[in-house]
């Protein structure tokens, strides 16, 4: 009868754990492209100071400079705008894959429960049934 009772909690602990590993899985892909793309973002700052200090060296004139930095301020908008897409895109991939984990721990989160609920009752319905008194070694 007990073994009725436990074998389900004891399945719903292994779910939970699964269920936590694989969540852990998702946060940690997501943080490595996060990461990937910080990276990418300090390479392009500096990289833009460089061509920057190139830019001030090499300039001939007033005309050139202002050229200059107008490219590379564009160069440099377009590359942070390409970043912060890539970003949005992680970051909607993880919001997209945590709610299919949601739903699916939900689903296989309940039914343990709802075994070991049924497993409860019909052993209170045989206590409870059971001319002898229920006694518990301490």
């Amino acid at each position: 009868m007990q073994f009725e009772i436990m074998e389900p909690w004891a399945q719903f602990g292994s779910t939970c754990y699964a269920s936590l590993k694989e969540l852990g899985e998702i946060s940690t892909k997501t943080f490595e492209k996060l990461r990937e793309q910080q990276l990418g973002w300090v390479n392009a700052y500096i990289d833009t100071g460089i061509k920057h200090a190139t830019l001030l060296t090499e300039s001939k004139g007033y005309t050139d400079l202002v050229a200059g930095q107008t490219k590379l301020m564009t160069e440099y908008n377009e590359n942070m705008l390409d970043a912060v897409r890539k970003t949005t895109d992680i970051m909607t991939d993880s919001k997209d894959e945590m709610a299919a984990w949601f739903e699916k721990t939900e689903e296989n989160g309940t039914a343990p429960v709802k075994k070991a609920a049924v497993a409860i009752q019909l052993a209170a319905k045989r206590a409870a049934a059971s001319p002898f008194p229920i006694s518990l070694p301490l």
